[in-house]
């Protein structure tokens, strides 16, 4: 049995990778890096919040925050607004030009969960997602514990 949860680890990782390799080669042609997409989508659906916010919910630091920010900026895709309760505060918005590959974006994503799919049946999905859900909480759990 335990050669097959090494089977099932590395098909994990392999798909894991294969996915990043799509999303990376499909994001590209919108011109925004695929780190730089996540943290473009992450603002696009939840608009004004500020760099602490946006890290907190990415699991990442603020300064690499800060860091995709400016990019974004200078290309054209967000821009900032201090906040009226607190101008140390930025409120970060995804301009017209960012809103463009944000619902290209969406479509790539449909698209990849069409690709992953194929072949597999409502049930089959299902099971395959309370499957991963349980690998999740056990890591989670161990996580905590340690």
């Amino acid at each position: 049995m335990r050669d097959e949860k090494k089977i099932v680890i590395g098909k994990l990782k392999r798909m894991d990778c294969l996915m990043k390799r799509n999303i990376e080669r499909k994001v590209s042609a919108t011109g925004v890096y695929r780190s730089q997409h996540q943290l473009l989508m992450q603002i696009a659906h939840h608009p004004k919040s500020s760099q602490i916010e946006i890290a907190e919910r990415m699991d990442i630091s603020p300064a690499a925050v800060a860091v995709s920010l400016k990019k974004l900026e200078r290309g054209g895709y967000i821009k900032k607004d201090l906040d009226t309760a607190d101008n140390r505060i930025h409120q970060i918005q995804v301009t017209q030009k960012g809103q463009e590959v944000v619902e290209k974006s969406h479509l790539i994503f449909e698209e990849m969960e069409k690709t992953i799919f194929k072949g597999f049946t409502e049930e089959e999905i299902k099971k395959t997602g309370e499957l991963l859900e349980r690998m999740c909480q056990n890591l989670s759990q161990a996580q905590e514990e340690s």
